[in-house]
């Protein structure tokens, strides 16, 4: 356990820099839109906060990758991925502990971002929006299985699916690794989008907000959670037996 805390600390500090410049990024990004609300001197109707979320959401999910590629890639530019691989402690270990810190830094952004885009649409959107917020966010709670997808599953997989393909990148020193990556990038963004919307629940969705929570089938979160284990066994194998520091 000691040792699992020592690498977590690491690792979340690994990655206090990259957290910083995204979360002053979103804030400048906010105060755009406040000031674009003010120039316009009449609060954001339901379309104008529907168009901030989603480009708040699509910078959401290109940080996440930033973040997640730079917990393995700042390492290697610091030139101290041998201290990481060949410290005491099993590969496993040290990988859930570096899987972890990119959790709770997402987790953080994640809050940050609700909290920061609550008080904006308070203060720049018309009254009812705020209420509709709520209201919707109500509605996850009849879907419990989903909301565990959705806060732990996915995130945790999404992680494990971005970790493996930098490790590969990296750790493969011959042409051989852009043949696996072409596969790997062909698998996941053709092959598993393809299957996902194939089982995905097609009910007409409650919320106007969550409806993705809403559209996620049981056979969706088997698979996810299959999934999460048979990447996380392949990235510790890899780091085991095939990786070149």
């Amino acid at each position: 356990m000691k040792e699992f805390v020592f690498f977590l600390k690491r690792d979340i500090r690994l990655l206090v820099p990259i957290n910083v410049i995204i979360a002053i990024l979103f804030t400048i990004m906010l105060v755009i839109a406040g000031i674009i609300r003010m120039r316009l001197a009449e609060p954001f109707q339901l379309p104008g906060v529907t168009a901030v979320t989603v480009l708040l959401f699509l910078y959401l999910v290109f940080a996440t990758f930033f973040i997640i590629i730079e917990s393995v890639w700042r390492e290697w530019r610091l030139g101290i991925q041998h201290h990481w691989y060949l410290a005491p402690g099993a590969i496993l270990l040290k990988l859930l502990a570096k899987i972890t810190a990119n959790f709770i830094w997402l987790f953080v952004q994640c809050i940050f971002v609700a909290l920061f885009m609550l008080v904006f649409i308070y203060f720049a959107a018309e009254s009812h929006i705020l209420q509709t917020v709520f209201q919707e966010s109500r509605l996850l709670l009849n879907y419990p299985l989903q909301l565990i997808w959705f806060t732990l599953i996915a995130p945790v997989l999404g992680i494990i699916m971005i970790l493996l393909p930098v490790y590969l990148f990296l750790g493969i020193k011959t042409w051989v690794k852009y043949g696996v990556l072409f596969i790997y990038g062909f698998l996941f963004v053709v092959v598993y989008p393809y299957v996902a919307l194939k089982i995905e629940n097609h009910t007409e969705p409650e919320s106007g907000i969550f409806f993705f929570v809403e559209l996620t089938s049981n056979e969706q979160m088997v698979m996810d959670t299959g999934l999460l284990f048979i990447l996380l066994f392949c990235t510790t194998y890899f780091l085991k037996k095939r990786i070149e520091l």
